[in-house]
């Protein structure tokens, strides 16, 4: 965290904690029998990754952190890709690439970028990649995720797009460019549906 704040001088001494790329924030218990960890959030907007809460920035937090839970935070704006758990890269295909958005409370923008290659050869050192820049935004009461064209020469598998927007009110209207409104779901009713929110 001292490389991304090296002005904050309580970063000096924290080395318990640490920045995965730039959008995500880990805190690890170390200490045999810890069951609650003190985070020091850089600045900026976090989210605890596991139950969506907001945090605001450059303050200092005590989690749960019980020999089951790694305390995470995913900066506000943030877009993480995810997908089931595997052992070896090609186990189980991504059926569903599921996007966990973070958007920040108020006004700004943050991008990041979607890779993906074969994850078995060395084609990817010939350029044989794909590419997609992800861009979450935030302007006065609307959350805006873009998502760039695809590129590079790789082309993967079809899959369903899963997103999962932190801290979305049911009040809200979620569109998509061209087409019409998606209803507002819940439960069973979401899970057998092919489209909605």
């Amino acid at each position: 965290v001292v490389f991304d704040f090296p002005s904050r001088e309580r970063y000096l001494r924290d080395v318990e904690e640490f920045l995965f790329g730039d959008h995500l924030l880990v805190a690890p218990a170390l200490h045999e029998g810890q069951t609650t960890r003190t985070v020091a959030l850089p600045p900026g907007e976090w989210y605890d990754f596991d139950n969506g809460r907001r945090y605001r920035g450059d303050t200092t937090i005590t989690v749960a952190a019980p020999i089951d839970r790694l305390p995470l935070f995913a900066a506000a704006g943030a877009a993480i890709p995810l997908r089931p758990p595997v052992q070896y890269t090609d186990e189980v295909a991504i059926d569903t690439l599921t996007l966990a958005i973070f958007p920040p409370s108020v006004t700004g923008e943050r991008t990041g970028t979607y890779y993906e290659d074969d994850g078995l050869s060395f084609a990817y050192l010939k350029g044989v990649s794909f590419e997609r820049t992800m861009t979450v935004s935030r302007a006065s009461d609307t959350v805006r995720v873009q998502l760039s064209a695809a590129q590079g020469s790789y082309v993967p598998r079809p899959r369903l797009l899963r997103i999962e927007i932190a801290g979305l009110d049911p009040e809200w209207q979620v569109h998509l460019p061209g087409m019409a409104r998606f209803p507002h779901l819940s439960g069973t009713a979401f899970a057998a549906s092919k489209e909605g929110w």
